[in-house]
Order: C-alpha cells, then structure tokens, then sequence
C-alpha cells in the first residue's frame, strides 16, 4: 500500500516538472481545447486526456514518484472565465483517474489547487469581491472532485464478496450472542475521505 509520509522519511521523493510550461512546448490547436480561444490547460481533460496522460507518463520515464493533477486552475471561479465552471467536478476528477491511470499504483498523485486571482481582504474592487466563507466554498468543491476520484479508484480495488459468504460469516456471531459468549472483532471499515486507505492505519496517504 502507498505510504506518502513514510516515503519521505526513507528517501528524497521527486516531484513531476511544471504542467503548465510543459503544455506550451506542446503544437496544440483551438481544437484541442474544445474551440476555446486561448489556451485553458484544464480543458484538455475533457477534449484530450490522451496528452495529458502521456505528459505524465514521460514525467514518471524521468524519474518523478509523484505526479500533480492538470488541475492547477480547475477551481469554480477560474474554469468560469472560460464558460467552463460547470465542468468544474467533472474536471476535478477527471484530472485525478487520469493521473492514475498513467501511473499505475506504485506511484503517488498529487491534486493540484492554485489560487483564485482573489483576495478576501483586499480593499481592490475586483480583487476583494469575494467572502472568505465563498472562498473556502470554492476550494472545497475542486477539493471534493479530485477525492471523489480517490475514492472510486479505493473502490474499485477493494475485493469484493458474495452474499453467501457474508451470511456464512455472520452466523457464528449470531450463535456467540445467544449462547451468552463475548466474541471479538474487528472494527468495520471506514474510507478516509482524503486517502485510498483505511482509517485504523497508522498514517494516512495521498491519493
């Protein structure tokens, strides 16, 4: 199982190069980011997955253990300056399968969250025109789609088992409890929302 924080208590644990400069170098068309006029990095998550999941594939060929999600402005209020602010979980998500899918299960994924343009205590008219509650509402729900993705991939490894055999392994606690007996087990499984692993481990994980 990944352990993020025992990693770096073994070893230096390297970090993927910039996502941003990296795409520039790319020769991507207005067509490649869904007919936008500039270039919406995030965009590329829903018209070409393909680039970006190469982009991290060729970071891990150089020798990173960590990749971050091409999510940098994927929050809300950043995606809506490009018509985009609907697709902002899709996105978030998105962002995180692919990262995944690119680098198997031995590496580690990092969400990325970059700033707003936004200032709650500035007294600038355009900077300032934000709450620190609104805020913390909008890094909540980038926040809330790259863990989604976290917990579908948590999900989808986990073994699964049949009803008879859950009826099979009930039945002797249900034989303990009439004849009077203490029996002992473990506690039942909760999924941390930040992490692919369970709560009663000793440390928790990135995604």
């Amino acid at each position: 199982m990944r352990d993020f924080l025992a990693a770096t208590r073994e070893r230096v644990v390297v970090f993927d190069g910039s996502m941003g400069a990296t795409l520039e170098q790319y020769d991507l068309t207005p067509a490649d980011y869904g007919g936008l006029q500039g270039k919406c990095h995030e965009a590329l998550i829903l018209h070409r997955p393909d680039v970006i999941q190469a982009l991290h594939e060729s970071m891990i060929e150089a020798g990173a253990e960590v990749v971050q999600t091409d999510s940098f402005q994927a929050s809300r209020l950043k995606l809506e300056e490009w018509g985009l602010g609907e697709h902002t979980l899709e996105i978030n998500q998105k962002s995180a399968e692919i990262a995944r899918k690119a680098v198997g299960e031995d590496k580690f994924v990092a969400g990325s969250i970059g700033p707003t343009g936004h200032l709650p205590a500035s007294d600038d008219p355009t900077l300032g025109k934000i709450t620190f509650r609104e805020l913390v509402a909008v890094f909540e729900e980038q926040a809330r789609g790259l863990v989604r993705a976290a917990r579908t991939s948590s999900s989808s490894r986990r073994p699964r088992t049949s009803s008879r055999s859950r009826r099979r392994s009930s039945a002797p606690a249900r034989r303990s409890r009439r004849s009077g007996a203490r029996s002992r087990s473990r506690p039942a499984s909760r999924c941390c929302p930040t992490a692919a692993r369970c709560c009663w481990a000793p440390t928790s994980a990135p995604c």
